[in-house]
C-alpha cells in the first residue's frame, strides 16, 4: 500500500515532534519557507508495521509571488526512491489551493499564526491531514502528518524540516 508521505512535503525529520501548539508568531509563509532548498528528516508509523525512516530533499521554486512549485526527492526506509511534485497557490485570507503528485483532487491549506495545515486525498480512499508549525529562527518546522481510511487512523509521520538556502 503506498502513502504520500507528506508537503510541501512535503516531507520527513525527527524521531518524536514536540508539543506542538498554535503561536500567532512567527508568522508561516509557506511559499518563503519552501523556496530554495530543505530537508527533512523523520519516522512514519504504520499500523502493523515497523517504524520507517524518512528523508525528503526539497527544492522550491517561486513561478509567481503567490505560488510555489515544490520538487521533492523522498526516501523512505525498506523503498525504492521516488520523486513527486506539489504546487501551492495563495488564494487570499491565509488559505492555499494547490496539487501535489501523490493526491487526487486537491490540495487545500490554511495558515493561522505559525501553523500551516494542509488536506488531501490519496488514492485508495486515504485522507491525510498536515499540521506544519515554523518554529522561533524561521528555519525550522515540526510536521506532523496523520493518513485516515473510513475516519480511522492507520499511518503517521513525524518529521522536522530544515531551511538549508
Amino acid at each position: 500500500m503506498r502513502y504520500g508521505y507528506g508537503i510541501i512535503a512535503l516531507l520527513s525529520g525527527s524521531a518524536l515532534v514536540p508539543a506542538l501548539a498554535d503561536a500567532a508568531t512567527p508568522e508561516f509563509s509557506p511559499t518563503a519557507f519552501f523556496a530554495g532548498r530543505t530537508e527533512g528528516e523523520g519516522v512514519f508509523h504504520r499500523i502493523a508495521s515497523r517504524h520507517k525512516a524518512t528523508h525528503v530533499q526539497g527544492t522550491g521554486t517561486l513561478t509567481a509571488p503567490d505560488t510555489i512549485v515544490l520538487a521533492q526527492h523522498v526516501v523512505v526506509e525498506g523503498k525504492p526512491p521516488r520523486d513527486r511534485q506539489w504546487t501551492l497557490h495563495a488564494v487570499g485570507g491565509g488559505k492555499f489551493d494547490g496539487r501535489l503528485t501523490d493526491a487526487i483532487g486537491p490540495v487545500r491549506g490554511d495558515v493561522a499564526g505559525n501553523r500551516f495545515h494542509v488536506r488531501f486525498r490519496l488514492k485508495g480512499g486515504f485522507d491525510v491531514q498536515q499540521w506544519m508549525y515554523l518554529q522561533p529562527g524561521g528555519k525550522l518546522v515540526q510536521n506532523h502528518l496523520v493518513v485516515r481510511k473510513f475516519g480511522i487512523r492507520v499511518a503517521a509521520l513525524d518529521e522536522t524540516i530544515r531551511k538549508l538556502s
